[in-house]
C-alpha cells in the first residue's frame, strides 16, 4: 500500500471516527468501525498472505466486534481494541513475530507526535497532478471568501443578518478536537506503522525451531561449568523439585478434602491455593525453559533430565488436577461466582502451558516456542471471552441451585436483568429495583441507535 493510500485512509477513518462518535457513547459505532476498516484492509491484502492465523484474527475480530455490539461495556471495548490491532499488524507484517506487537504498539504511540510533526506521512504532489490544486482554487478559496465577506455584509444588512441567525452551529469544538485527535492518533498508528530497523533484526533471530549450528554444538550454559556437570545439577534438581511437588500435592489434597475450614475462610484460602498452584506452573515452566533452552535438547546423555521433567510435567498436571477438583466440589456446595469461573480459566491456561511445555520437550523446539504459543493462547482466550455472558451464567446457576442467591450480590451484574424479572417479578421486595432499570433501559433506547448495545434492546420488563 503506497503512501498516497494510506494517507487517504487516515483521513477517511478519522472523519468516519468524528461523524460516528460525535455526540454518541461508544457502543455499536465501534463495532462498525472496526469492521469498515477490516473491510478496506481486508480488499488491499494480497491473498497470498491470506493464511489460517490471518483468517483466525478476522474471526476474532469479528466475535469481538459482535460482543461490543452486545455489551458495549469496558471489556468487550478492550477486547476489540486489541483484536484489531492485531489484525491491522498481521495483515501488513505477516512475518513480524507476535511477542512484537504490544512493543510495535507502543513503540508508534511514543514517537506519534514526531512523526506526525515530521510531515513525511503526507505524500508528495506528482509533477502534472493538478487534482488538489483545483480543489484549493475552485472549491476552498471560493467558499472562505464568501463566508468571510457575507459574515461582514450581515453586519450593515438585517435581512442577510437574520439570515445567519436562522442557521445554527451547534458545536462542541472540544469533543470534535479530541475525536480528531483520537482518529488521527490510532488510524495514523494503523494504517503507517512505524518498525524500527533493530526490531526487523531482532526479529529475524525469533524462531521456533534451533539452527543447524545450535544441533551439533552443544555447549554449557555457562563458561566455569562443564556439560556433563550442568547435566547433573539439572538432574539433581528436578529430583529434589519432583519430591517436594509430591510433598505439596499431597499437603494439598489432604488440607483440601480431609481437613475442616469455616465457611468464611474457605473461599480465601482456596483462591490464595489456586495462586499458589498457578505461581507453581509458572516457575515450572521457567525452570524447562531454562534448562531446555538449547543444548539438552540434543545431547543424547540428557534422557534422563527429560524423563525427569516430564514426570515434573505431569505432577503440576495432577496439582492443577487437584484444583479443579476442589473448585467444582466448592461451587456445588457454595454456587458460581466470577472468581471461581476465573479459577477455571486460569487452571485451563496451566493445563495448555503444560501441553506446550511438554511439546516443545519431545519435538526440540526453542524457548520462543512455547512464549509464541502462549501468546496466542492467551489472546485468544481474554478475546473470546468477550462474548460470554457470565452474569447469565453465574446468575442462572445459582437460581436453579437455590445457592449464592443474595439479593444485593445478584443485581451487581450488569447482563443478567431478564433472568432476574423473570424468576422475580411478582416479588414486592424487588419492584424498585426493576422500575429503576426500566427506566434506564428506557434512556438508553432513546439515544442514536450509534449508541445502542443489543443487549438492551432484549430485556422485556413487562408493561
Amino acid at each position: 500500500m503506497d503512501k498516497k493510500k494510506k494517507f487517504s485512509l487516515t483521513i477517511i477513518c478519522t472523519l468516519l471516527v468524528v461523524v460516528l462518535f460525535y455526540n454518541q457513547s461508544v457502543a455499536f459505532n465501534f463495532s462498525l468501525i472496526s469492521l469498515i476498516t477490516w473491510g478496506i484492509l481486508n480488499f488491499n491484502t494480497k491473498q497470498k498472505r491470506k493464511d489460517k492465523s490471518y483468517w483466525l484474527l478476522t474471526f476474532i475480530l469479528f466475535l469481538t466486534a459482535l460482543s461490543q455490539f452486545i455489551y458495549s461495556d469496558i471489556y468487550s471495548f478492550i477486547a476489540l481494541f486489541f483484536a484489531l490491532s492485531a489484525y491491522g499488524l498481521y495483515a501488513q507484517f505477516g512475518k513480524l513475530n507476535f511477542i512484537l506487537y504490544p512493543v510495535v504498539r507502543f513503540i508508534n504511540s511514543v514517537v506519534f507526535l514526531f512523526r506526525i510533526l515530521s510531515g513525511e506521512w503526507i505524500p508528495k504532489r506528482k509533477k502534472g497532478s493538478k487534482i488538489l490544486s483545483k480543489l484549493f482554487a475552485w472549491f476552498v478559496m471560493p467558499v472562505l471568501f464568501s463566508i468571510i465577506f457575507l459574515l461582514i455584509y450581515s453586519t450593515g444588512s438585517e435581512l442577510i443578518a437574520d439570515f445567519f441567525k436562522n442557521i445554527k452551529f451547534d458545536f462542541d469544538v472540544k469533543h470534535l478536537s479530541t475525536l480528531i485527535i483520537i482518529g488521527i492518533f490510532f488510524f495514523f498508528n494503523f494504517w503507517s506503522p512505524y518498525i524500527p530497523r533493530f526490531l526487523i533484526k531482532f526479529n529475524q533471530s525469533l524462531s521456533n525451531d534451533f539452527r543447524e549450528h545450535q544441533k551439533e554444538k552443544l555447549k554449557p550454559t555457562y563458561n566455569f561449568l562443564e556439560l556433563d556437570l550442568e547435566r547433573k545439577s539439572g538432574e539433581i534438581t528436578l529430583v529434589m523439585l519432583n519430591i517436594f511437588l509430591l510433598i505439596f500435592i499431597l499437603s494439598y489434597n489432604y488440607e483440601q478434602f480431609f481437613m475442616s475450614s469455616s465457611d468464611g475462610n474457605l473461599s480465601a484460602e482456596t483462591h490464595e491455593r489456586v495462586t499458589t498452584i498457578v505461581f507453581s506452573i509458572i516457575m515450572a515452566i521457567g525452570v524447562i525453559l531454562f534448562y531446555f533452552k538449547s543444548t539438552f535438547n540434543f545431547d543424547a546423555k540428557a534422557k534422563g533430565l527429560k524423563k525427569l521433567t516430564i514426570l515434573w510435567i505431569v505432577l503440576n498436571f495432577l496439582l492443577v488436577l487437584s484444583a479443579i477438583t476442589k473448585n467444582t466440589e466448592y461451587i456445588l456446595q457454595f454456587g458460581l461466582t466470577f472468581k471461581r469461573i476465573g479459577v477455571y480459566i486460569f487452571l485451563t491456561l496451566s493445563i495448555i502451558g503444560l501441553l506446550f511445555s511438554y511439546l516443545k520437550i519431545k519435538n526440540k523446539k526453542t524457548n520462543l516456542y512455547l512464549i509464541n504459543r502462549m501468546t496466542w493462547t492467551f489472546f485468544i482466550a481474554f478475546t473470546s471471552c468477550s462474548i460470554i455472558n457470565f452474569s447469565w451464567i453465574v446468575t442462572s446457576y445459582n437460581l436453579s441451585t437455590n445457592k449464592g442467591v443474595e439479593s444485593y450480590y445478584l443485581r451487581s451484574f450488569n447482563y443478567n436483568k431478564q433472568v432476574l424479572y423473570d424468576t422475580y417479578k411478582n416479588d414486592p421486595e424487588w419492584m424498585d429495583f426493576f422500575d429503576n432499570e426500566r427506566y434506564k433501559q428506557e434512556k438508553t433506547l432513546e439515544k442514536s441507535f450509534l449508541s445502542h448495545n443489543l443487549y438492551d434492546h432484549y430485556i422485556d420488563f413487562g408493561d
